[in-house]
Protein backbone atom coordinates (compact mmCIF):
# COMPACT_ATOMS: atom_id res chain seq x y z
CA UNK A 1 0.00 0.00 0.00
CA UNK A 2 1.53 3.58 -1.02
CA UNK A 3 2.16 6.16 1.69
CA UNK A 4 -0.13 8.71 2.06
CA UNK A 5 1.68 11.99 1.81
CA UNK A 6 0.93 14.50 4.52
CA UNK A 7 -0.09 17.73 2.87
CA UNK A 8 0.04 21.12 5.23
CA UNK A 9 -1.97 23.36 4.99
CA UNK A 10 -0.76 27.01 5.07
CA UNK A 11 -1.98 27.63 8.11
CA UNK A 12 -0.12 24.61 9.66
CA UNK A 13 2.74 25.94 7.51
CA UNK A 14 2.36 29.37 8.75
CA UNK A 15 2.14 28.24 12.87
CA UNK A 16 4.72 25.51 12.28
CA UNK A 17 8.39 27.67 14.14
CA UNK A 18 6.08 28.86 16.06
CA UNK A 19 5.70 25.49 17.80
CA UNK A 20 9.16 24.58 18.18
CA UNK A 21 11.09 24.72 21.44
CA UNK A 22 13.50 27.82 21.80
CA UNK A 23 17.26 27.45 21.70
CA UNK A 24 19.10 26.87 24.84
CA UNK A 25 21.40 30.09 26.04
CA UNK A 26 25.12 29.30 24.22
CA UNK A 27 27.53 28.99 27.40
CA UNK A 28 29.83 31.46 25.02
CA UNK A 29 27.01 34.06 25.92
CA UNK A 30 27.26 33.93 29.47
CA UNK A 31 31.08 33.45 29.61
CA UNK A 32 31.33 37.08 27.56
CA UNK A 33 28.20 38.74 29.89
CA UNK A 34 30.76 37.40 32.92
CA UNK A 35 33.94 39.31 31.16
CA UNK A 36 32.16 42.21 30.65
CA UNK A 37 30.87 42.87 34.13
CA UNK A 38 34.51 42.17 35.62
CA UNK A 39 35.92 44.64 32.76
CA UNK A 40 33.26 47.56 34.14
CA UNK A 41 33.63 46.75 37.75
CA UNK A 42 37.60 47.07 36.97
CA UNK A 43 37.18 50.23 34.78
CA UNK A 44 34.80 51.50 37.73
CA UNK A 45 38.03 51.07 40.05
CA UNK A 46 40.56 52.58 37.82
CA UNK A 47 38.52 55.75 37.44
CA UNK A 48 37.93 56.02 40.61
CA UNK A 49 41.50 55.60 41.57
CA UNK A 50 42.88 58.36 38.93
CA UNK A 51 40.61 60.64 40.91
CA UNK A 52 42.33 59.66 43.87
CA UNK A 53 45.50 60.40 42.22
CA UNK A 54 44.22 63.38 40.69
CA UNK A 55 42.99 65.01 44.10
CA UNK A 56 46.56 63.64 45.79
CA UNK A 57 48.27 65.75 43.06
CA UNK A 58 46.57 68.49 43.29
CA UNK A 59 47.14 68.63 46.92
CA UNK A 60 50.76 68.13 46.67
CA UNK A 61 50.47 70.66 43.81
CA UNK A 62 49.40 73.37 46.47
CA UNK A 63 51.32 72.23 49.60
CA UNK A 64 54.74 72.35 47.05
CA UNK A 65 53.70 76.14 46.58
CA UNK A 66 53.28 76.75 49.93
CA UNK A 67 56.77 75.07 50.56
CA UNK A 68 58.12 77.22 48.20
CA UNK A 69 56.17 80.63 48.85
CA UNK A 70 57.87 79.79 52.75
CA UNK A 71 61.04 79.07 50.77
CA UNK A 72 61.12 82.14 49.02
CA UNK A 73 60.43 83.99 52.22
CA UNK A 74 63.27 82.80 54.18
CA UNK A 75 65.55 83.34 51.50
CA UNK A 76 64.17 86.84 52.02
CA UNK A 77 64.53 86.69 55.71
CA UNK A 78 68.14 85.40 55.22
CA UNK A 79 69.63 87.86 52.95
CA UNK A 80 68.27 90.28 55.37
CA UNK A 81 69.85 88.55 58.27
CA UNK A 82 73.39 88.55 56.14
CA UNK A 83 72.94 92.23 55.15
CA UNK A 84 72.68 92.72 59.26
CA UNK A 85 75.32 90.51 60.05
CA UNK A 86 77.59 92.26 57.22
CA UNK A 87 76.91 95.77 58.25
CA UNK A 88 77.62 94.92 62.18
CA UNK A 89 80.60 93.43 61.09
CA UNK A 90 82.08 96.32 59.57
CA UNK A 91 80.90 98.52 62.45
CA UNK A 92 82.70 96.39 64.80
CA UNK A 93 86.13 96.67 62.40
CA UNK A 94 86.00 100.51 62.19
CA UNK A 95 84.93 100.44 66.36
CA UNK A 96 88.25 98.21 66.60
CA UNK A 97 90.49 100.84 64.59
CA UNK A 98 89.03 103.54 66.36
CA UNK A 99 89.39 101.53 69.71
CA UNK A 100 93.24 100.43 68.83
CA UNK A 101 93.77 104.09 66.93
CA UNK A 102 93.12 105.48 71.07
CA UNK A 103 94.66 102.77 72.82
CA UNK A 104 98.36 103.72 70.81
CA UNK A 105 97.90 107.31 71.23
CA UNK A 106 97.01 106.57 75.29
CA UNK A 107 100.33 104.16 75.36
CA UNK A 108 102.05 106.60 73.92
CA UNK A 109 100.72 109.09 76.43
CA UNK A 110 101.64 107.06 78.93
CA UNK A 111 105.37 106.03 77.83
CA UNK A 112 105.91 109.92 77.84
CA UNK A 113 104.44 111.02 81.26
CA UNK A 114 106.98 107.67 82.50
CA UNK A 115 109.88 108.90 80.72
CA UNK A 116 109.10 112.47 82.06
CA UNK A 117 108.59 111.07 85.46
CA UNK A 118 112.11 108.79 85.06
CA UNK A 119 113.74 112.41 84.10
CA UNK A 120 112.51 114.43 86.83
CA UNK A 121 110.98 116.67 84.63
CA UNK A 122 107.32 116.34 84.87
CA UNK A 123 106.61 120.00 83.48
CA UNK A 124 107.56 118.45 79.87
CA UNK A 125 103.97 116.96 79.97
CA UNK A 126 102.72 120.46 78.95
CA UNK A 127 104.16 119.76 75.31
CA UNK A 128 103.05 116.20 75.42
CA UNK A 129 100.72 117.00 72.10
CA UNK A 130 103.99 118.54 70.50
CA UNK A 131 105.95 115.66 71.22
CA UNK A 132 105.75 112.55 68.92
CA UNK A 133 103.94 109.22 69.78
CA UNK A 134 107.50 107.02 69.67
CA UNK A 135 107.13 103.56 70.52
CA UNK A 136 110.89 103.60 71.72
CA UNK A 137 111.86 104.44 74.96
CA UNK A 138 115.42 105.61 74.61
CA UNK A 139 114.26 107.34 71.38
CA UNK A 140 111.68 109.15 73.22
CA UNK A 141 113.69 109.72 75.88
CA UNK A 142 116.47 111.70 73.92
CA UNK A 143 113.54 113.55 72.37
CA UNK A 144 112.42 115.03 75.71
CA UNK A 145 116.05 115.35 76.99
CA UNK A 146 116.69 117.25 74.25
CA UNK A 147 113.41 119.63 74.61
CA UNK A 148 114.80 120.21 78.50
CA UNK A 149 118.07 120.74 77.32
CA UNK A 150 116.77 123.39 74.22
CA UNK A 151 114.55 124.87 76.61
CA UNK A 152 116.90 125.26 79.35
CA UNK A 153 119.40 126.77 77.56
CA UNK A 154 117.01 128.92 75.89
CA UNK A 155 115.70 129.98 79.40
CA UNK A 156 119.67 130.57 80.54
CA UNK A 157 120.48 132.53 77.14
CA UNK A 158 117.17 134.76 77.62
CA UNK A 159 118.86 135.35 81.40
CA UNK A 160 121.92 136.69 80.23
CA UNK A 161 120.49 138.71 77.35
CA UNK A 162 118.18 140.32 80.14
CA UNK A 163 121.01 141.24 82.36
CA UNK A 164 122.58 142.68 79.47
CA UNK A 165 120.11 144.40 78.19
CA UNK A 166 120.04 143.09 75.44
CA UNK A 167 116.59 142.21 73.43
CA UNK A 168 116.14 139.46 71.39
CA UNK A 169 116.03 139.84 67.54
CA UNK A 170 113.62 137.94 65.32
CA UNK A 171 114.91 134.47 63.79
CA UNK A 172 116.59 132.97 66.71
CA UNK A 173 118.26 129.42 65.94
CA UNK A 174 118.07 128.52 62.92
CA UNK A 175 116.01 124.51 63.25
CA UNK A 176 118.62 121.66 61.70
CA UNK A 177 117.84 121.10 58.45
CA UNK A 178 115.43 117.63 57.73
CA UNK A 179 112.14 117.39 57.51
CA UNK A 180 109.72 120.15 57.69
CA UNK A 181 106.51 118.07 59.85
CA UNK A 182 105.97 116.25 62.77
CA UNK A 183 104.70 113.42 60.51
CA UNK A 184 108.09 113.75 58.38
CA UNK A 185 110.79 114.00 61.66
CA UNK A 186 108.02 110.63 62.88
CA UNK A 187 108.80 108.63 59.45
CA UNK A 188 112.48 109.50 59.48
CA UNK A 189 113.01 107.98 63.19
CA UNK A 190 111.26 105.30 62.73
CA UNK A 191 113.27 104.95 59.42
CA UNK A 192 116.47 104.18 61.39
CA UNK A 193 117.83 101.05 62.22
CA UNK A 194 116.56 100.56 66.34
CA UNK A 195 118.66 101.68 68.62
CA UNK A 196 121.55 103.30 66.51
CA UNK A 197 123.54 106.60 66.34
CA UNK A 198 121.47 107.69 63.30
CA UNK A 199 118.38 107.10 64.87
CA UNK A 200 119.41 108.92 67.90
CA UNK A 201 120.75 111.83 66.09
CA UNK A 202 117.61 112.09 64.22
CA UNK A 203 115.66 112.35 67.74
CA UNK A 204 117.78 114.90 68.55
CA UNK A 205 117.47 116.97 65.62
CA UNK A 206 113.71 116.52 66.07
CA UNK A 207 113.76 117.74 69.64
CA UNK A 208 115.44 121.39 68.28
CA UNK A 209 113.24 121.29 65.75
CA UNK A 210 110.59 121.14 68.04
CA UNK A 211 111.30 123.23 70.23
CA UNK A 212 111.98 125.96 67.71
CA UNK A 213 108.14 125.22 66.49
CA UNK A 214 107.16 125.33 69.85
CA UNK A 215 109.28 128.58 70.65
CA UNK A 216 107.45 130.26 67.81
Amino acid sequence: MPETETTLTPEQQVTTPAQQAPAAPSPADGEWKKRYDGLVKKTEELVKQIQQLTADLAAKTSENEQLGGQLSLKDVEKSAAVGERDKNIEKLIQDNQVTQTELARLKAMELKLKVATEMGKPELMTLAATIPDVTDPEALKVIMKNIDDYSAMQVKAREAQLLAGVTITAGGNAAPAGPGSDEEWRRAIEKAPLGSRERMKVAEDYGVWLNNQHRR
